[in-house]
């Protein structure tokens, strides 16, 4: 029961504290057709009126480039591709090393510790067979990018570039980003987005976003997220969505939850039946015991102490030695998570916490109670003078 605690709590702990306090199960996206009386100006106020709402911007994309000058700064045979992302103004990524961006910030960006420039690799749950660079080797290079621009076949009609400064590392685990996710200012990435749309638009006569706008908001906890959702929904008609949906992540919190409550409530009938059993037969065998200790003089009230004492006893030891077994079986798993999971695992810490402790310790004396009931009530009904006269 230990055990399946420890690992259903160190489940829930690592879903809840790195996937959904993360950026990305926080942000809300409200989506709106230009021509709509509710514009992109009351959409923002509205938002910036929930005091739970941390900031409010107008959606960029991300916006994939590839690496022009791999040659003069990486020696590897990658495809060299970057995601060029935006931060929020009050919540940027965390900074570990170097400096963050600003709101006048211009031609930087901060690209992630663990550091792989290929498209390929994705956020992962299985160990990733890569070697990721460190990104503070980075930190003052310049790295110049490329995109293309197509028409509706696929035909190149344009190459854009775009060239920035590594200024600092964030942590991409804590963020969820992909290890080739790279932040830069919101005025970069507007100039480079407008710069693509408008060169399509003139080339090919494509509109690319013309008819809708989005602004996105973090909020500071994504149950909240569900109040944003309902009111533009159903009072404005506007549509509004979670930026990541919790999906299969609310699935597995539930599966977890209910497998870690159920396993512990079968492992605590057990106990229960199997102690009870065991005790029975033992105060069973023990009638000649119990006979000389009342023909001597214990009341049953002394004999019902010495069962719930021994029982006691007995029950500690197991639960101290429960407790160690599973420490071991956590470390394995957390030896486990490190060898074989991503690196978007390596929070999940398998753990035993005071809380479950107590609950082994509360579970031991209610089994205690439960389990020596039948044996105190046989043992109170022993005659010591059949038994003394039996034995002797």
């Amino acid at each position: 029961m230990i055990t399946v605690l420890s690992i259903t709590k160190s489940l829930n702990l690592f879903i809840d504290n790195n996937i959904f306090k993360s950026t990305l199960y926080r942000t809300v996206m409200v989506s709106y057709e230009k021509n709509n009386p509710w514009n992109e100006k009351s959409v923002i106020n509205k938002l910036k009126n929930y005091d739970f709402v941390i900031d409010v911007q107008k959606y960029l994309y991300p916006f994939g480039v590839y690496i022009d000058n791999s040659d003069k700064i990486f020696s590897n045979d990658l495809s060299n591709e970057l995601i060029l992302k935006v931060g929020y103004c009050n919540e940027m990524p965390k900074v570990i090393n170097g400096e963050n961006l600003t709101n006048e910030s211009l031609g930087v960006g901060i690209i992630p510790k663990k550091f792989y420039p290929d498209g390929s690799l994705g956020t992962e749950i299985k160990k990733e067979n890569v070697s990721f660079l460190n990104g503070e080797d980075f930190i003052g290079k310049y790295i110049t990018t490329k995109y293309n621009i197509c028409d509706e076949n696929d035909k190149k009609i344009d190459v854009g570039t775009y060239t920035f400064k590594v200024i600092g590392v964030y942590d991409s685990v804590n963020n969820i980003d992909e290890a080739n996710t790279v932040y830069i200012p919101y005025k970069d990435l507007e100039k480079i987005q407008n710069y693509y749309n408008e060169k399509v638009k003139t080339e090919t006569n494509i509109d690319i976003g013309e008819n809708y706008e989005t602004v996105i908001a973090l909020v500071d906890d994504t149950k909240k997220i569900e109040i944003i959702e309902n009111y533009f929904s159903s009072q404005m008609n506007i549509s509004a969505f979670r930026q990541m949906s919790q999906g299969w992540v609310d699935v597995i919190c539930v599966i977890v939850f209910f497998i870690g409550i159920g396993l512990s409530i079968i492992s605590f009938i057990y106990s229960i039946i199997s102690i009870s059993l065991n005790m029975f037969n033992s105060i069973q065998k023990r009638q000649n015991e119990i006979g000389i200790l009342k023909a001597i003089g214990y009341t049953n009230k002394h004999i019902k102490r010495l069962i719930l004492c021994e029982s006691l006893i007995i029950s500690f030891i197991s639960l101290v030695v429960s407790i160690l077994i599973s420490k071991i079986i956590l470390i394995i798993l957390n030896i486990f998570v490190c060898n074989n999971l991503s690196i978007y695992m390596q929070n999940l810490k398998f753990d035993i916490s005071i809380q479950i402790i107590v609950i082994g310790f509360v579970t031991m004396f209610i089994t205690i109670v439960f389990s020596s009931f039948k044996s105190i009530k046989f043992a109170t009904k022993v005659t010591p003078a059949k038994l003394v006269k039996f034995k002797y």
